[in-house]
């Protein structure tokens, strides 16, 4: 469900939409490029650099130096500077061909300036090379960069910089379509650049994840259910590739405390891929709960990796996760479809299961940016829940907050917009009504 980190804050850059299945794309902003193959660079946040006519650069001069000091790329350029500098003295034998410093989300230049916190994340982007090559080159790279950034913030008189992920991208064949994503947390690479072979140890890590990445996640996952006493009927079945990774399990509970085992599953595949350095920013998690019923009736559960991330940070409850974004199968064994028109003109549902969320959930992608610009206007804006109702006809009607402190006329009006475009399955009877909660991450 993104669930990629996204959006643009006064206070702190890493603003992120809980409601991942909207944000999985991973949308980033390009701050500053450093093309190592071309030897150009290109400074995004700034107007008039290198392009436009030369009144044009004195008026952006003129009214710079007759405002406060705003967010620009020059502390990138430094970086960028001192990087391809190291990079030259190194030599891997596998050299980048591109820099590049992330804003992770969507966000406007205009935008982009108010900030006094902002969150960066740096790519390098690595030509296709064998495996023994790239390991040593790669572990050289991350020194470099450690020992280039020296520290995980920079911090000015104006708005502070904090670098949040490291991600280098090793392309897997010359065409350049397909890469493989290695992530590393800010301060391990500035770590590893403190001491020798510090690059080396954090390869030696990846390569034990490589080599072993789904024994390793199933017998960390089969551990923490064991402390739970939930009882898995086998061993999880776990499939990775460079964008997603798929966990699937089955345990055994009962009519109580199936919603508390599966819980307990999901948190713990969680915590098991989240452990692991090559798990992609993509992934689902599958749980199928034999309950004694007549029988033994099979439950499916499916619920997206980066909502768990969320809880296991403490930033979802575990009801919030249940209710909006672990969803359970129909008896048919299948999942209805999102498309607008299939909804709008689907037959009466009548007393079949309500799928509002799911199809929320499905839609977030219109509803985040109301809330990534009102985060943006308001530094104290932490969120809102969505109070309306759904007609017989399938539309959404009467919108409103539940907070009573959240009179926000353009957030309001944005949301009624978006809402307004998705379709939700015809139903008989009374209007239905509707209480979902949108967060926001700082």
């Amino acid at each position: 469900m993104v669930i990629a980190r996204i959006t643009p804050t006064a206070a702190a850059a890493a603003l992120t939409v809980m409601l991942w299945s909207a944000v999985a794309s991973g949308q980033r902003t390009p701050l500053y490029k450093l093309d190592l193959d071309r030897g150009t660079r290109r400074d995004y946040t700034v107007s008039g650099r290198g392009s436009g006519s030369a009144a044009d650069q004195a008026l952006d001069a003129l009214l710079e130096e007759n405002t406060e000091a705003e967010f620009s790329g020059k502390d990138l350029e430094k970086l960028a500077s001192a990087i391809k500098r190291y990079l030259n003295q190194a030599r891997p034998r596998a050299m980048p061909n591109m820099l590049l410093f992330l804003y992770p989300g969507r966000i406007s230049r205009s935008k982009l300036k108010e900030l006094r916190e902002v969150t960066v994340d740096i790519e390098l982007q690595v030509a296709p090379c064998g495996r023994t090559v790239c390991a040593d080159s790669l572990a050289r790279q991350l020194e470099v960069l450690g020992k280039a950034m020296r520290t995980t913030a920079l911090g000015g008189a104006s708005y502070r910089v904090t670098f949040r992920q490291i991600r280098i991208r090793r392309r897997l064949d010359m065409s350049g379509a397909d890469f493989e994503t290695l992530r590393f947390p800010a301060e391990q690479v500035v770590a590893a650049g403190k001491r020798a072979g510090g690059g080396r140890a954090l390869m030696r890590e990846v390569k034990r994840a490589r080599d072993g990445y789904a024994g390793q996640v199933s017998k960390a996952l089969q551990g923490a259910l064991r402390r739970r006493r939930v009882r898995l009927t086998g061993a999880p079945s776990v499939e990775r590739d460079n964008r997603m990774v798929r966990v699937e399990l089955t345990l055994r509970s009962d009519r109580v405390r199936y919603r508390q085992h599966v819980l307990a599953a999901l948190a713990a595949a969680g915590r098991a891929m989240r452990k692991n350095a090559l798990t992609p920013a993509n992934g689902a998690v599958k749980v199928t709960a034999l309950v004694p019923m007549r029988g033994t009736r099979k439950r499916v559960f499916t619920c997206d990796y980066q909502p768990l991330t969320l809880h296991l940070a403490g930033r979802l409850a575990s009801g919030e996760l249940w209710d909006n974004y672990v969803v359970e199968t129909s008896k048919q064994g299948r999942r209805m479809t999102f498309d607008d028109g299939d909804a709008a003109s689907g037959p009466d549902l009548g007393d079949s299961p309500d799928r509002t969320n799911e199809i929320l959930g499905a839609h977030i992608s219109q509803l985040a940016p109301c809330l990534q610009s009102e985060a943006a206007r308001r530094r104290s804006f932490t969120g809102v829940t969505l109070q309306f109702t759904v007609s017989p006809g399938g539309r959404a009607e009467r919108l409103k907050f539940k907070e009573r402190g959240n009179r926000s006329a353009r957030l309001l009006g944005c949301l009624k917009r978006a809402l307004s475009r998705i379709r939700f399955p015809r139903r008989a009877g009374a209007p239905r009504q509707v209480e979902y909660p949108l967060f926001i991450q700082r």
